[in-house]
């Protein structure tokens, strides 16, 4: 039991260090299927995870985001790309977004929103 005891004391303080690094975020999710405009709907609709993010975790993704800024085609706005994950910033209101899919089966990332 003391041992039980000992060990638990030292684990709880680690529990609370990792949590540290954890945030909230903000942003919306949809589930759907591989193609967003004018989805097969011979097709499973819920294959994909997708997300668009907004506030501070946009923010720290844009700027984790080791790529040249350029300007998005269908925006307009400063972005960034790592493949098919793209982030934005709004310069008129100081203000992120990110986008991207999960494919579930293949556990891989996919564009989030069409242009």
């Amino acid at each position: 039991m003391k041992s039980f005891l000992l060990i638990s004391l030292f684990l709880f303080p680690l529990q609370v260090i990792a949590q540290d690094n954890w945030s909230s975020i903000e942003g919306s999710y949809a589930l759907t299927g591989s193609e967003v405009i004018d989805p097969d709907s011979s097709k499973p609709q819920n294959t994909h995870l997708r997300f668009s993010l907004t506030g501070q975790v946009a923010q720290d993704l844009y700027q984790a985001m080791d790529v040249d800024t350029v300007i998005d085609e269908c925006t307009g706005l400063p972005s960034k790309s790592v493949k098919d994950m793209r982030c934005y910033f709004e310069k008129s209101d100081d203000s992120y977004m990110c986008d991207f899919s999960i494919d579930i089966a293949k556990q891989e990332i996919g564009y989030g929103l069409s242009c």
